[in-house]
């Protein structure tokens, strides 16, 4: 999963750097929240967190979307994993949550949010993380 979240994140720099890419600002919003999501529960799974939601009215079940396992988004990850709203990397990520938002639900010729999106915070952000757990410097 860490493999994927850095695959997402090298995507996402490309659709931002290509002059080609019609909407390379909601491409890079979208493969960043994927690059953080994925960062997330590969953690999750390497502390041995479940991280998937099961069903309120049999708590011994799993609550399935098509068949699958639902599992947390990247809000709900992000508060379990920082519970501290300060640290940098849960301010990202919360960031990330916003910018997907807007591109999912009310994107439509806004510059503001063409403007946040092209900010390079979530990509370094997302860099040092990669780079700390192999223990190298970014």
């Amino acid at each position: 999963m860490v493999e994927a979240s850095r695959d997402a994140a090298s995507l996402a720099v490309r659709l931002y750097g290509d002059p080609a890419e019609v909407r390379s600002s909601e491409g890079f919003v979208v493969h960043m929240h994927l690059a953080w999501l994925y960062l997330l529960h590969a953690e999750f799974t390497r502390d041995g967190a479940d991280y998937r939601y099961w069903r309120r009215d049999n708590p011994r079940r799993l609550d399935k979307v098509d068949g699958e396992a639902r599992r947390w988004e990247l809000a709900r990850s992000a508060k379990e994993r920082w519970p501290n709203s300060e640290v940098p990397c849960e301010r990202t990520s919360t960031f990330f949550i916003g910018l997907q938002n807007k591109v999912e639900h009310r994107f439509a010729g806004d510059q503001h949010g063409r403007q946040l999106a092209r900010g390079r915070l979530g990509t370094r952000a997302v860099r040092q993380r990669h780079c700390s757990r192999l223990g190298q410097r970014p």
